[in-house]
Formats: structure tokens, C-alpha cells, sequence
């Protein structure tokens, strides 16, 4: 029983280098997944700008569209002016939280909607 115990102390060294490998591996692992996290963050980041970006687009193109549809005498529904007061709330919500975001399109053709809606309104007028 002794000679297996110095056995083993004799192997002490070779156990301990092993260790000290095996932890050095598995800190390079672990500092390569941080930096493919951090690369994947900045992704998503990228990702939800351009998404929500791309929502504003839309609700301005159907902003845009809707006042052309009133400019030429097209008439809707309730629930059509309420979706489009809906977007337009969106959309200035976007605009005033993203200050940089072309918005000099739109705000002629809301400000047309909602006289229109409330004219529609008072009148009772709808389609």
C-alpha cells in the first residue's frame, strides 16, 4: 500500500501539468465563446434596428397610401381609419424615439388623415 502511494506521488507532476493543460483549454474555450456572444449581440442588435426600421417603412408607405386613397375620394371604413390611426400612432412614436429617421414624407399626409377622420367622425360619414 505504500509503494502504491508513492506511486502515485511520483505522479504528481505529470497529474498537475494535466490540470493545469486541461484548465488552460478550457479558458481559451470559454474566451472564445464570450467574443462569439458578444459577436452575436451586436448582431441581434443590428437585427432588431433593422426590423423595426422596416416596420416604420411600412406604416409610412401605408400612411402614404391611405392619404392618397382620401385625396382621391376613396371611401373607407371605421376599422380602415382606426388600423391607419393605429400605424400612424406607431409610427410617430418611432419617429419621435428615433430622431434620425426620415420622417419630412409623412407628416403632411397624417395630418390629411386625421382631419379626415375627424371630419368622417362628426359627420358620421364613414363608409
Amino acid at each position: 500500500m505504500l509503494q502504491k502511494a508513492l506511486e502515485q506521488i511520483d505522479r504528481y507532476p505529470e497529474w498537475r501539468q494535466q490540470s493545469i493543460d486541461i484548465r488552460s483549454e478550457l479558458s481559451e474555450s470559454i474566451r472564445k465563446l464570450e467574443n462569439k456572444i458578444d459577436r452575436m449581440n451586436g448582431s441581434i442588435g443590428d437585427l432588431k434596428k433593422s426590423s423595426s426600421e422596416g416596420m416604420a417603412y411600412t406604416w409610412r408607405y401605408r400612411i402614404l397610401r391611405f392619404d392618397d386613397e382620401i385625396r382621391h375620394d376613396e371611401k373607407h371604413t371605421k376599422e380602415h381609419f382606426d388600423q391607419i390611426m393605429d400605424d400612424i400612432t406607431k409610427y410617430e412614436l418611432y419617429c419621435a424615439s428615433h430622431p434620425d429617421f426620415p420622417n419630412n414624407k409623412a407628416v403632411f399626409a397624417i395630418k390629411n388623415i386625421k382631419r379626415v377622420y375627424q371630419k368622417c367622425t362628426d359627420e358620421r360619414i364613414f363608409l
